[in-house]
């Protein structure tokens, strides 16, 4: 009696244990090129393995000062890393004037569109702009003050 009783316990437990770690798996939206899609999968690896070394190789850092790149480091890739990424895709960049990129590093295409799991900001989502240069897709910094002094 007391062989299944304890059979039964760890079965229950085993079942609530399975229960708590699932989770719905992150939606990868459609849309995009291939390449961007190719690149939302690579995002999506590094942030579920919390390589950050991988993560800063998505990332232009040409002209960031340090100090930038120890920020968007710590607050874009660290920062985020604990979060369960709820969906990923794209939406288009904002319409904004164009001299408003080249105050970029290099000219993003598309936004990436990062939607977070977050029970306390429902929809929050971080949006990353993204373009190809040097033959891959990069997350584009702001790395100029542009005319009337702003920064990021």
């Amino acid at each position: 009696m007391k062989v299944r009783w304890v059979a039964g316990l760890l079965a229950v437990l085993a079942a609530g244990t399975v229960l708590v770690g699932c989770r719905k798996p992150t939606l990868i939206r459609p849309g995009g090129t291939a390449e961007q899609q190719e690149f939302a999968r690579a995002f999506l690896a590094t942030h579920d393995k919390k390589d950050l070394d991988a993560a800063k190789a998505l990332v232009d850092w040409d002209d960031a000062t340090d100090d930038y790149k120890r920020h968007f480091v710590r607050v874009d890739l660290e920062g985020h890393s604990k979060e369960f990424i709820k969906s990923i895709g794209f939406s288009p960049l904002p319409n904004v004037p164009a001299e408003y990129w080249e105050k970029f590093n290099h000219h993003p295409d598309v936004m990436l569109s990062v939607e977070y799991d977050d029970p306390r900001t429902p929809g929050r989502a971080n949006l990353y702009p993204i373009g190809g240069k040097d033959g891959k897709y990069l997350i584009a910094l702001q790395v100029r003050q542009g005319a009337t002094g702003d920064w990021p």
